[in-house]
């Protein structure tokens, strides 16, 4: 139904608002240097293409237990993660980064803290995707998240607000589509086969 590349495309957005939106508070804090933006926004998107690619190995290797409902497991990952978004932005409040100097450990404790959800993301794309579309999706994710904390960090340095709670809402509803595109698709294929 959609194309590999426009679904990569998406996740990788849908993925990188919580770097984006913490790149903005660190631009906003500490305002770095242009050479600091381009760290944050490397350990960023290693740790966006990194999450996933573990979770989507994860799925590989298990994809043989779910192989009737690799569909399913798939929709289900990609709900809960998206509906966690929804209902965590929502519910709390407008990130802050603690004022701790900004170090590569901090940077790296940010990178992975933003990276969580592309774990069980990657997990469904291991289950459900061939390994292409997942080599494919770990380059955009990771290449998207550099520029998103790049923006982010201008952002911050410029003291522009940022929409937080609307962009993690948003990421959230294209993450929950993708799941419906994911199991529309597989329902769809089996009733061809009637």
């Amino acid at each position: 139904m959609i194309s590999a590349l426009f679904v990569s495309f998406l996740v990788a957005v849908a993925l990188c608002v919580d770097s984006f939106v913490v790149s903005a508070a660190v631009g906003l804090t500490y305002a770095p240097s242009r050479k600091i933006a381009i760290h944050i926004a490397l350990v960023f998107a290693f740790f966006q293409g990194l999450m996933p690619l573990l979770g989507a190995l994860l799925g590989l290797g298990t994809h043989h237990l779910f192989d009737r409902y690799d569909h399913w497991v798939a929709f289900a990952l990609l709900a809960f993660v998206g509906g966690k978004m929804i209902v965590d932005a929502v519910v709390r409040k407008e990130s802050k980064v603690a004022s701790k100097p900004l170090t590569l450990p901090v940077m790296a404790l940010l990178g992975l803290a933003t990276s969580i959800d592309a774990f069980a993301v990657g997990i469904g794309w291991g289950i459900d995707y061939d390994v292409p579309f997942v080599l494919m999706t770990v380059v955009v994710v990771a290449g998207v998240t550099f520029l998103a904390s790049l923006l982010g960090s201008w952002i911050g340095v410029r003291r522009i607000s940022v929409p937080e709670r609307q962009a993690a809402v948003l990421s959230g509803i294209v993450l929950i589509g993708l799941g419906v595109n994911i199991l529309c698709e597989h329902l769809i294929e089996g009733w061809h086969l009637f």
